[in-house]
């Protein structure tokens, strides 16, 4: 008896083991696909169920929880001019459910999980949103989407409750490419030029954050790999 007893233990800590060394198998690919700026193609299959794990185990919202508290110190602690030119800039890729057609993940057994995972990421979003309202600062949202769907979005924010945002700036039509910085670094060039201050910029992708400017407070939002395999499946 005690014998078996020991062999569970230890075929239980072989276990643990195993699922550590894939969670910082995947956590370091994850973060080697953003920094890249790539598609996820051929994102190891094993991260999908971590990464379902990380939802359901509720890590992913303490992890959310634990960027909040870092913001909320930040910006307690900074205040807006009073020229009302100061600005924080917010990505809203990734807070709201992907158009129907974008994807067959969707239709998979994850699905739960990644509507589970915008929504709390959409909650966060929402939160530092009004706290930053209520500081004084002017706030610009940003999307990689086209103008075309401009009405579209503006529904998803104002039903999500997002309200009097500064400017909402979206892809022009004939932009080649609406990846990448140089995306990013077009708008916070007409931002500029207009006379804002960039403070902040908070995004789950790395290529929002690529600027070289220390008097910009970056924010990397915590972000499960499902949109990694949202671009595998449409690859």
């Amino acid at each position: 008896m005690m014998l078996q007893s020991c062999q569970s233990s230890h075929a239980g800590i072989i276990e643990l083991q195993n699922i550590n060394d894939q969670y910082n198998y995947c956590k370091v690919y994850s973060l080697h696909v953003k920094l890249n700026n790539l598609e996820g193609h051929n994102f190891p299959s094993l991260c999908k169920d971590l990464a379902m794990k990380y939802i359901k185990g509720g890590q992913y919202a303490r992890d959310l929880d634990s960027t909040k508290s870092v913001i909320e110190d930040y910006f307690n602690s900074v205040r807006p001019s009073d020229d009302g030119l100061d600005v924080v800039l917010i990505d809203i890729d990734g807070i709201f459910p992907p158009n129907p057609h974008s994807s067959n993940l969707f239709k998979s057994s994850i699905n739960n999980f990644v509507l589970e995972a915008k929504n709390l990421k959409r909650m966060l979003v929402l939160r530092l949103y009004m706290n930053l309202q209520a500081g004084g600062w002017s706030i610009i949202l940003l999307s990689r989407e086209h103008g075309t769907r401009q009405n579209v979005t503006i529904s998803h924010l104002l039903s999500a409750g997002f309200r009097d945002w500064s400017s909402l700036m979206m892809s022009e039509e004939d932009e080649e490419s609406t990846k990448g910085n140089e995306y990013f670094s077009r708008q916070r060039n007409v931002i500029q030029t207009k006379g804002f201050r960039i403070k902040s910029i908070m995004s789950s992708q790395m290529d929002a954050l690529a600027v070289a400017d220390r008097g910009i407070r970056f924010v990397l939002l915590p972000d499960p790999i499902f949109d990694k395999f949202e671009q595998q499946k449409r690859a």
